[in-house]
């Protein structure tokens, strides 16, 4: 582990531990044997994940609306599994939340962001008609999480890293790798398996930048990759990463992003995304 790594990890500490108890149901839901039950009590006991959870199963996330306004509904709706991807959803909703002045992110557009890419994977999925594993969604809500971790490091850097990226007409995480050893993509993974999150978390996050490098089974993290792009594409957390990426070919060929699927895949999200806005003010979770 590099040594920017580690420092990176140990910006994460409060995150981790503000993040705790949806660790704890995250690793319990995890055994094949485990109780609902003694998850459910664990979520309750945090009022603030609670609120998180009841938000993401308002907008759908596993499932129907639940129109609920008990953490008991929401379990006994959704069952171990899925309430296990709800929790890897939400364990770090208000991490996504801060502002990130390094990445130039004021509060609430990473979140935005993170939301987007999440949303827009489902939904070229669907469009395309691609039988995807439904832990997708959670692994584009986490993509850039490694950005929380590296935003202290790029207040010093940034411009730097920037003007790289621009005179040698490099995405903005292959400067960032240039400058600072390492990627924010590189980094987030690191946190997940730090965490120890299951690696069809970690992977899509560690290659969602550089999809033709992984090895193996990739629709995953292809698609992750198209939906971040399109989200950069609407304008959607650019922060000061601005328009430094282009989709990778192979990848648009692949999955069959045409004009036309773009087209359904940004209207069908931007759909999503207002009705989220919605939800997340009448909740006070802004």
């Amino acid at each position: 582990m590099t040594d920017i790594i580690s420092r990176a990890l140990s910006k994460m500490e409060d995150v981790q531990a503000e993040s705790r108890i949806a660790l704890d149901a995250i690793h319990l839901l995890q055994n094949p044997t485990a109780s609902v039950e003694a998850a459910r009590e664990l979520i309750e006991g945090d009022p603030q994940l609670s609120k998180t959870l009841l938000l993401l199963a308002d907008l759908g996330f596993y499932g129907e609306s639940a129109k609920t306004d008990s953490i008991k509904g929401v379990c006994d709706s959704l069952g171990a599994h899925r309430l296990f991807l709800l929790t890897a959803s939400g364990a770090v909703f208000h991490a996504l939340m801060r502002p990130l002045n390094g990445y130039s992110l004021t509060r609430g557009k990473l979140w935005e962001h993170s939301f987007f890419v999440g949303v827009a994977a489902g939904h070229i999925a669907r469009i395309r008609g691609f039988q995807v594993p439904d832990h997708m969604l959670a692994a584009g809500l986490l993509h850039d999480i490694g950005k929380i971790a590296l935003a202290e490091f790029l207040e010093v850097d940034s411009g730097k890293i920037l003007q790289m990226a621009l005179d040698r007409s490099l995405p903005f995480d292959a400067a960032e790798a240039e400058v600072l050893g390492v990627n924010h993509a590189e980094v987030g993974a690191a946190v997940l398996r730090h965490w120890r999150l299951p690696s069809y978390f970690a992977v899509p996050v560690r290659w969602h930048h550089d999809p033709d490098a992984l090895k193996g089974e990739s629709m995953v993290t292809e698609i992750i990759h198209a939906a971040d792009m399109l989200s950069f594409m609407a304008g959607v957390g650019i922060g000061v990463e601005g328009l430094t990426y282009a989709p990778a070919e192979s990848v648009v060929h692949h999955i069959g992003l045409t004009p036309l699927v773009t087209e359904k895949v940004l209207c069908a999200t931007e759909i999503d995304m207002e009705h989220a806005k919605k939800i997340t003010a009448e909740m006070g979770m802004e």
